[in-house]
């Protein structure tokens, strides 16, 4: 094998939780990278073996939150250069030759700390191409000494150094079937509601209504979702139900707090 073809220093790392019907086609995306490691929270549905039988590594990490399920990612890496994706994500042929590229080219740069990807959203099977909910940009690839991720619901990585963007995609097969949508908007309001709880922070009616109203609007109409026909409309009333989930969530546990 070429040094050219040869794969890079690099983990791929995955955070899983009930993913068995889609972690192999994860994992075939990422046989570019040297090392692939899924840090699993105890799934129920084969996720575990899925992910074996695909050639990845697979560490069962029980859950507190999604910043501490990547943190150990990044802890139990064996190279300098960390890709942290979801099973939902794909790289493409494209992205993989750019990020074998640019740790390359890394050898000789020293200030650079990581790179951002640019992440193609698809929902409900179709991918968001008219609207401003179809594309974004996350800091994905990473050296693994020089990063640490915060926030317990969205989390976010700190990377020490200069951070450059790379042109191919990723696609975000995200949310496919609205029945698991539900079911991950909940965990997300859940987690983000003790997490908001425990820092003080409160709601009311106006709170609850506000944020929920204005999110449908920020997603229908500033992000111009109506571009997208049907699915944007869905989309809009989803996501707003999604915040009026973690805000009403949030008043129910400050309604348990014993009277000052």
């Amino acid at each position: 094998m070429s040094a050219s073809s040869s794969p890079p220093s690099l983990t791929a790392v995955v955070i899983t939780r009930n993913e068995a019907h889609q972690i192999a086609a994860c994992v075939a995306a990422l046989r570019f990278a040297s090392h692939v490691l899924i840090v699993d929270s105890g799934s129920e549905d084969g996720t575990g073996e899925a992910a074996s039988a695909a050639g990845a590594e697979v560490a069962v990490h029980p859950f507190t939150d999604y910043a501490t399920q990547r943190n150990f990612g990044l802890a139990h890496a064996r190279t300098e250069w960390l890709l942290m994706i979801d099973a939902d994500e794909r790289v493409s042929p494209a992205l993989a030759a750019e990020i074998r590229d640019a740790i390359e080219r890394a050898k000789a740069q020293p200030e650079v700390g990581g790179f951002r990807l640019l992440r193609r959203n698809h929902f409900m099977g179709r991918p968001l191409t008219r609207s401003g909910s179809g594309n974004e940009r996350l800091v994905r690839l990473m050296r693994r000494d020089r990063a640490k991720y915060v926030n317990a619901v969205h989390e976010t990585p700190v990377v020490e150094g200069e951070i450059r963007d790379l042109v191919a995609p990723m696609e975000h097969l995200t949310n496919v079937r609205l029945r698991d949508a539900f079911d991950k908007s909940r965990r997300y309001a859940i987690l983000w509601a003790n997490d908001m709880h425990g820092r003080g922070k409160t709601t009311s009616l106006w709170g609850i209504a506000g944020h929920t109203v204005h999110r449908w609007f920020k997603v229908y109409l500033i992000k111009r979702g109506f571009l997208e026909g049907t699915h944007g409309f869905i989309l809009a009333g989803f996501e707003s139900v999604g915040v009026f989930f973690k805000y009403s969530m949030l008043w129910e546990l400050q309604r348990r707090d014993p009277e000052d």
